[in-house]
């Protein structure tokens, strides 16, 4: 202390309001706790312009402001500025808590603090606090808010990845086609039919349903048929003649595209019992493809299905021995129901396959939306309610034939 009174020019006794104490800068925090040293005296002299005080301000004027102060303080009765009243500025420092060296590493590691801090993170959040520590990691672990991939090595790491990597891709694309006037023609394309109405709509989404269910086709296909479908719809005026014409060229098309071996049109023709005759066949698809500008490349409810079902927790699209696992099942059949409900046309596939998997943890009697499924969905629970509400309400109604087929 007396080292640092002599660098500063200053005579604790004879300045009693001078207030000197060490500081320790080895923390921002010590730095803010600790006062500063302070020179009152030093301070009142130079603001009465006394010459005398040691590093007076007074020592830096001109000659001819030296000699008016020094003709002006002869006037004037001399000052005992040591009879001034001493303050101890130490005392408003008293009950201040001296913070340790370690303070904030007590903070961080704290698990009172930590997890309290758990129950107000979202998944954003708790991607980057689990790469602080070990002890955040493990708290963010058991909230299950850690990526989907947080214990994989090698090639399932690196598959995982590509399948998210692959989702947002698809996320990207849906947002740049699904733009608000592609949802309104989407959601009112029937209203430009002369003779095709919502029941008929239904009727042939039924019938699609069955004959993809009886050719024993991947689920894909039939989401990319009354994706298909229903663009047509948007774009062209079909007449009742020519409307399942166009259900099983979309479900032709389909097939082309998802599946490995195609229906032969002679079938085709044979399940419409030649109602539409091959050259009908061929003739629609050329100009589905024309008016579609050939663009089969669109995100169907099936290309998020398999990552929003392992954020959820449930089994993967995968089938076991020729058949589909109970909770994946509950999914597809939330799906089909979509595609029977006119309503759900203007609504993103990313957002039908979301409220699907809401739908199964309902059934399951499970948490019906975690932090986890709203990051990888990009869905809050209120939006994603609104559909799944509407679907169990459908899904209330008595079942199609080709329901009861395919899930009966």
């Amino acid at each position: 202390m007396e080292e640092d009174m002599n660098l500063l020019n200053i005579r604790s006794d004879r300045n009693p309001m001078v207030v000197a104490k060490q500081t320790d800068t080895s923390s921002p925090a010590r730095r803010a706790l600790h006062p500063v040293k302070v020179n009152v005296m030093q301070r009142i002299r130079s603001f009465l312009g006394d010459s005398s005080a040691p590093g007076s301000a007074s020592k830096k004027v001109s000659s001819a402001k030296k000699e008016r102060g020094s003709s002006a303080k002869k006037q004037c009765p001399a000052r005992n500025y040591d009879a001034l009243p001493s303050i101890d500025l130490q005392i408003f420092y008293d009950d201040v808590p001296q913070p340790a060296r370690s303070i904030e590493r007590n903070i961080c590691l704290s698990e009172d603090i930590m997890a309290l801090v758990m129950k107000f993170m979202d998944m954003n959040t708790a991607l980057n606090a689990r790469l602080v520590c070990k002890s955040w990691k493990k708290l963010v672990s058991d909230a299950n808010l850690q990526p989907l991939e947080a214990n994989l090595k090698g090639e399932e790491l690196q598959t995982g990845l590509d399948a998210q990597s692959l989702l947002l891709t698809n996320r990207r694309l849906e947002n740049n086609i699904w733009t608000q006037s592609h949802a309104c023609s989407m959601r009112t394309h029937l209203s430009r039919q002369e003779t095709v109405t919502e029941e008929m709509r239904t009727v042939l989404v039924n019938w699609l349903i069955e004959v993809h269910f009886k050719f024993r086709y991947r689920e894909p296909c039939l989401h990319l048929t009354i994706q298909l479908l229903d663009r047509f719809l948007a774009r062209r005026v079909v007449p009742r003649r020519r409307y399942q014409t166009a259900g099983v060229t979309a479900f032709l098309l389909g097939c082309k595209f998802e599946e490995r071996q195609n229906p032969h049109v002679g079938d085709l023709s044979y399940i419409t019992e030649y109602s539409s005759t091959r050259q009908n066949i061929v003739d629609m698809e050329r100009e589905m493809l024309l008016q579609l500008g050939f663009d089969l490349v669109q995100p169907k409810p099936s290309c998020f299905l398999e990552r929003f079902s392992k954020a959820a927790g449930l089994e993967t699209t995968q089938r076991i021995d020729g058949k589909m696992s109970v909770s994946h099942s509950i999914t597809l059949f939330f799906i089909d129901v979509s595609f029977l409900d006119y309503t759900c046309c203007g609504t993103k596939p990313s957002l039908i396959a979301a409220a699907a998997i809401m739908c199964t943890l309902r059934v399951l009697n499970r948490s019906e939306w975690t932090e986890k499924l709203a990051y990888y969905t990009g869905y809050s629970r209120y939006e994603v309610k609104m559909i799944a509400d509407k679907l169990e309400d459908r899904a209330g109604r008595p079942l199609s034939s080709a329901m009861q087929l395919k899930y009966g």
